[in-house]
């Protein structure tokens, strides 16, 4: 099992607007591709930062889940409220409870 972390700088006053574009577009999207297992969204308000965390059966699954058109539509949408690129990291899941 794979985790991939995105980790942004929000725009100071758009976390309302990430949290809906979020809420609009992912859960469809990352439902929708394989090997998707699960997702949390993690924010911090007064850094303006945000954390996006999603659970992928393997490795391949969770490197080929960025480069889909789906999700490249989806972070031209998030390009609004963003700073910046989001940092991305894949990990491997060592313990899950």
């Amino acid at each position: 099992m794979w985790a991939r972390v995105a980790t942004v700088q929000v725009k100071p006053g758009r976390m309302d607007e990430l949290l809906k574009i979020y809420d609009e577009t992912q859960r469809s999207v990352n439902q929708g591709m394989q090997g998707f297992q699960s997702a949390r969204f993690l924010t911090d308000r007064n850094a303006n930062t945000a954390l996006a965390v999603t659970i992928w059966a393997t490795e391949n699954d969770a490197k080929a889940s960025v480069t889909t058109s789906a999700m490249q539509s989806v972070m031209d949408r998030f390009g609004e409220v963003f700073e910046g690129p989001p940092t991305t990291v894949n990990y491997e899941v060592s313990a899950d409870y």
